[in-house]
């Protein structure tokens, strides 16, 4: 049996770079995926994630307005989901904090794909207030995965990506969210 790391493999980086590639014909291709089976194997899971990101940074246009539309562009794409969506969260959430207004709707789009709840984080610490009114108009949102991310994403401690330290100290912004999600009707 594969080791979970293996998700984020050379294949995953190829198909990646076509998708995005395939939404934006500029995007290097050659460039993003030059190596990357001698740059991941010696890395862990979050690790691997995390060089993509930053392959993606060196590889996507530097004006993030103009980058988040390559990638929405990328979400036109049935292909572009699962995996290969995980560096591109941790990536809008590196390059996109200083642009949360652009940022946040792509996390939105991005969750169906795959959740968004890790990279939500750093926008909830760093721009509580405009980050609360986005949770607010999605804890409504007719897609199911959207509304995941508001209960998700808000957790303090997830296993898996940065505790918010606010939040546990006092929850409450979360309990009128938490009280719009508990009937919700998907599983």
């Amino acid at each position: 049996m594969a080791d979970l790391k293996d998700e984020i493999s050379p294949d995953l980086a190829d198909r990646l770079a076509s998708e995005l590639s395939a939404a934006w014909p500029g995007f290097p291709t050659d460039r993003y995926t030059s190596d990357i089976g001698a740059a991941l194997a010696p890395l862990a899971l979050m690790a691997r994630v995390d060089l993509l990101a930053d392959r993606l940074t060196d590889a996507l246009p530097d004006d993030f307005a103009i980058a988040a539309e390559v990638l929405r562009a990328t979400l036109d794409s049935p292909g572009f989901t699962g995996w290969m969506t995980l560096p591109c969260g941790t990536y809008v959430a590196r390059a996109g904090i200083d642009h949360p207004d652009i940022a946040l709707p792509l996390l939105a789009g991005l969750t169906p794909r795959w959740s968004s709840e890790g990279p939500i984080r750093p926008f909830i610490e760093h721009h509580p207030d405009l980050t609360y009114r986005y949770l607010h108009r999605w804890v409504t949102d007719p897609d199911e995965h959207v509304r995941r991310l508001v209960s998700e994403g808000t957790r303090p401690r997830l296993p898996w990506a940065a505790r918010l330290r606010g939040l546990i100290a006092d929850p409450s912004p979360n309990i009128e969210l938490l009280d719009q999600l508990v009937d919700d009707p998907s599983p």
